[in-house]
């Protein structure tokens, strides 16, 4: 599961009770460098546990509009680049994804073809299948949460299908 923060989805994060949390900051790092550790989260993934990676909350700041969506695509493609690592390394059978940027860069990033609806998991969260020239990958679900959207059990409806 990769997240990205919004109220809505603090709130789902903080009913969990079947993950194991990692909190990520994909702004730490300069520009051209991504300082994601891929390794405890596929360690975990490969031991069967149910992993909640999540973008860091930012610092109140007084950004200007023009900083704040840069730090937005730059969290985005960050998290991307995470779970495409972690799903080549740990190739799980199910992914979580939210967060509207997001899960645009990481669908780019995981090198899909194409997707094909399978069900709702609640309101405004729906579950796919992923299509991809690559086996380990091709029928892999993933569920997509905009950041506002979902019952407030929407991440533990996801591991239990």
């Amino acid at each position: 599961m990769l997240v990205s923060l919004s109220p809505v989805t603090v709130e789902q994060m903080a009913a969990t009770r079947s993950y194991w949390k990692i909190e990520t900051d994909p702004l730490a790092c300069d520009s051209d460098t991504l300082c994601f550790k891929t390794a405890p989260i596929v360690d975990m993934l490969r031991d069967g546990r149910n992993v909640l990676a999540f973008t860091r909350r930012p610092q109140a700041s007084a950004r200007d509009a023009q900083q704040e969506g840069a730090s937005r695509e730059r969290t985005a493609q960050a998290c991307a680049a995470l779970l495409r690592d972690v799903v080549r390394a740990a190739r799980p059978r199910r992914i979580g994804i939210a967060g509207g940027d997001t899960s645009s860069h990481a669908v780019q990033a995981l090198d899909a073809w194409g997707l094909s609806y399978r069900a709702p998991l609640t309101a405004g969260v729906t579950v796919c299948r992923l299509h991809a020239d690559e086996p380990w990958l091709d029928g892999t679900e993933v569920m997509f949460k905009g950041g506002q959207m979902g019952d407030v059990d929407v991440l533990e409806r996801l591991i239990e299908g």
